[in-house]
């Protein structure tokens, strides 16, 4: 079991090694066998300089997750989608287990840096895509005693259907309920609501005291807002929300101070916005623009200005 520790930890594990260790550390005092290897591979790579091959490996991963670049969209995707597959495991997306007590239990953390989209597929043959600056928990009993997933960012769900075992969003404040079907669910920290947006099937959504709070038919979108308390459903068009997993982004009439955040997550660009023009409103589409053909078409619709200084975009 070694080499396969071996592999993981350099990310030369494929698929089936990596499920094979998964069942491995879920047997009593195997964890700590993993952490005791995994204390001594990391010694020596800090006593090893690292090869110019690994160099040149990680420049093409930074390379490759700059969405400016001019390939096609349908190639950039796929080639994107790879790569970020690899850097889930590797590099910028920190995959890891833990377990403080022998009662506890053993939980898998997968996140994704601004910039990033990641594209998952869970134990019970579920898919999830994590958009950018998104973080998801299971624990090991995902697919055998529960199918619950802690949320914080966006995602969007193709759930794997199992009436027995239902599958569960859980943001905080709301418990996501299917059995199979497609949605979106937002629940970023620095965005007043949380959002659910029904694809195909049925969606229950309920509070921390389970009480239910709507029941969702496809095309319909729920919005929690957390200021307010208050809760809505609309008629929708999911794609409008959903599309940003194939590269495109859609902002329908919202203020500029929160197309400024999702902007940062998607080109990892700080904004700086005057009070005065934060709450501007603003509906448009972006496919493959590079982030200065944004900025223009901005420039055009509006009075605003938009200037670079070091590093920081400001608007005013």
């Amino acid at each position: 079991m070694k080499e396969s520790i071996r592999k993981y930890l350099s990310g030369k594990a494929g698929f089936a090694e990596l499920q094979l260790l998964l069942k491995w550390l879920r047997q009593d005092g195997h964890l700590s066998d993993f952490k005791d290897f995994r204390d001594e591979w990391m010694q020596e790579r800090m006593n090893t300089s690292m090869e110019d091959k690994e160099v040149i490996t990680w420049l093409k991963i930074k390379r490759s997750m700059d969405f400016s670049t001019e390939l096609s969209k349908q190639r950039k995707l796929r080639f994107y989608y790879q790569v970020a597959a690899i850097f889930l495991l590797i590099i910028s997306v920190t995959t890891f287990l833990y377990k403080n007590t022998e009662s506890e239990p053993l939980l898998t953390k997968m996140m994704t840096e601004k910039a990033q989209v990641s594209r998952l597929l869970l134990p019970d043959s579920t898919v999830i895509w994590l958009n950018s600056s998104s973080v998801i928990t299971y624990d090991n009993a995902y697919g055998i005693e529960n199918r619950n997933i802690q949320l914080e960012g966006e995602a969007f769900f193709q759930v794997k259907k199992n009436k027995a075992l239902p599958f569960h969003v859980l943001t905080g404040n709301h418990d996501i309920k299917v059995t199979g079907t497609r949605f979106q669910v937002s629940n970023y920290a620095m965005f007043n609501t949380v959002d659910v947006v029904l694809e195909q099937g049925s969606v229950n959504v309920f509070n921390k005291t389970d009480h239910t709070l709507a029941k969702l038919a496809p095309d319909q979108k729920y919005t929690f807002n957390k200021n307010t308390g208050l809760t809505t459903i609309n008629e929708v068009v999911p794609e409008n929300f959903t599309s940003w997993r194939n590269g495109v982004i859609n902002f329908y009439q919202l203020p500029l101070d929160e197309i400024a955040q999702k902007l940062e997550m998607k080109y990892n660009q700080p904004f700086v916005i005057t009070n005065k023009i934060k709450n501007k409103h603003f509906t448009f589409t972006i496919v493959d623009e590079n982030l200065s053909e944004i900025l223009s078409t901005i420039e055009e619709i509006s009075t605003i200005k938009a200037t670079q200084a070091n590093d920081t975009i400001y608007l005013r």
